[in-house]
C-alpha cells in the first residue's frame, strides 16, 4: 500500500473515522496475551505431534513449528513492556458500541489490517505521522507502539493457529470416512457412514479431502461422491466451488502467517529509538527550536521525562508543555 494512503488512513482515525477497526473490542488485555499464548502453543503441540505421526501438514503450520521460540520471545516481549497499570494510561478512542481502546493500538490494529500482516517500519511511519498531522501521540504511546504492532501480529496468529488446527483435524475426519466408505461393500453401512457426516460436509476442507480420496473411479467412490455432490447443493455450491474456496483460503492463510512471523523478525530488527525519535513531535519541535539535537540520548530523554510529568500535573498536553518551555527558555535567555 502506497505511503500517502497510509498516511490518510491515519488522519482518518485522528479524525474519527473507525470503519477500518474491525473485529477491535473492548477486552482485557493481559487476559487477551495470556489467552492467545495458550491457543498458540495447544496447536504448536497438537500440529508437532501430528507431523510425527506422519500426517501432512500446511505451510503455514510449518510456520509455527519452525518459529516457536520467536513466537513465545514476541509474547514475553509484550507481557514485559505493556504492564496492566502503563496499558490502563493511555489514552483511549470510542468506539461505536460505547465501549473504548488505547488509540495507539487502533493505529496498529489499521496498519496490520491494511498491510495483510506484513511490516515496514517506514510504512508504519506513514500512519503515525498521517495521524499526527491531526493529534499529536504522547510520548508514552509512541514508545508502546512496537509492542502493540507485536501484539496485534499475535492476535493474527492467534486467529491462523486456530484455522490451521481446524483445518487439519477436518483432514482427518474426512480421511477417516474415506476409509471407512471405501473399506465397505454394503450400501447401507455406507450410507449410515456418510448420514453422521452431513454436517460436515459443509466444510470446506472435510469436502476438500473427502473429493481428493474419494476420485479413485471405484464404485463405493461413486456412490459416495454422489452423496457429497447432493449435500453440497443443499446449499448451492458444488465440488468445484469449494476446492476453489479451500485452496484460496489455504494460501492466504500461508502467506499471511509468513508475513506475521518475518514481521515479528523485523520488529526485532529495528532500531526503534531512531524511529521514535523520527515520528516524535515534540522531538521535532525541540529539535527546531533549542540544541535539543546536540544532546546524547540519555539527556534527551530526561527533557521528555520531564515533560511528561510536567503535562500530568498541569492542564496543558506534552506538545504545548515544550512549546511553554521553549518559550521561557527563550525570555530567560533574552
Amino acid at each position: 500500500m502506497p505511503e500517502e494512503r497510509l498516511r490518510l488512513l491515519g488522519e482518518s482515525l485522528a479524525k474519527g473515522d473507525l470503519t477500518d477497526l474491525f473485529g477491535l473490542t473492548p477486552f482485557d488485555f493481559q487476559a487477551r496475551i495470556r489467552d492467545s499464548a495458550k491457543k498458540i502453543l495447544e496447536v504448536y503441540r497438537s500440529t508437532n505431534a501430528a507431523q510425527a505421526r506422519g500426517e501432512t501438514i500446511t505451510p503455514a503450520a510449518q510456520w509455527l513449528l519452525d518459529n516457536n521460540y520467536l513466537v513465545e520471545e514476541t509474547i514475553f516481549q509484550v507481557k514485559r513492556d505493556l504492564p496492566r497499570r502503563f496499558y490502563r494510561q493511555l489514552p483511549t478512542l470510542k468506539l461505536p458500541d460505547g465501549g473504548s481502546v488505547p488509540r495507539a493500538l487502533a493505529l496498529a490494529w489499521t496498519y496490520v489490517a491494511h498491510s495483510d500482516s506484513s511490516v515496514s517500519a517506514t510504512m508504519f511511519k506513514s500512519i503515525v505521522q498521517g495521524f499526527q498531522s491531526v493529534e499529536p501521540l504522547k510520548i508514552g504511546e509512541l514508545w508502546a507502539l512496537p509492542s502493540l504492532l507485536r501484539f496485534v501480529l499475535i492476535e493474527n496468529l492467534r486467529r491462523l493457529a486456530v484455522r490451521v488446527n481446524r483445518t487439519r483435524q477436518m483432514r482427518q475426519i474426512a480421511n477417516d470416512v474415506a476409509d471407512k466408505v471405501l473399506a465397505t461393500d454394503d450400501s447401507a453401512d455406507r450410507q449410515s457412514i456418510l448420514s453422521n457426516f452431513s454436517a460436515h460436509a459443509q466444510d470446506t476442507t472435510f469436502a476438500t479431502q473427502l473429493l481428493y480420496r474419494l476420485r479413485d473411479g471405484s464404485q463405493n467412490a461413486g456412490k459416495a461422491l454422489e452423496w457429497l455432490e447432493g449435500e453440497l447443493e443443499k446449499t448451492g455450491s458444488d465440488a468445484e466451488e469449494i476446492i476453489i474456496s479451500e485452496h484460496h483460503t489455504l494460501s492466504s492463510g500461508n502467506v499471511t502467517t509468513g508475513n506475521i512471523i518475518r514481521g515479528l523478525r523485523l520488529i526485532n530488527d529495528v532500531d526503534w529509538t531512531v524511529w521514535f525519535e523520527g515520528v516524535s513531535r515534540i522531538d521535532t519541535v525541540l529539535r527546531e527550536r533549542t540544541d535539543f539535537a546536540a544532546l546524547d540520548f540519555f539527556s534527551r530523554d530526561q527533557y521528555r521525562t520531564a515533560i511528561e510529568e510536567l503535562a500530568r500535573r498541569s492542564n496543558l498536553s506534552e506538545y504545548r508543555v515544550a512549546e511553554k518551555a521553549i518559550e521561557l527558555a527563550g525570555h530567560a535567555a533574552s
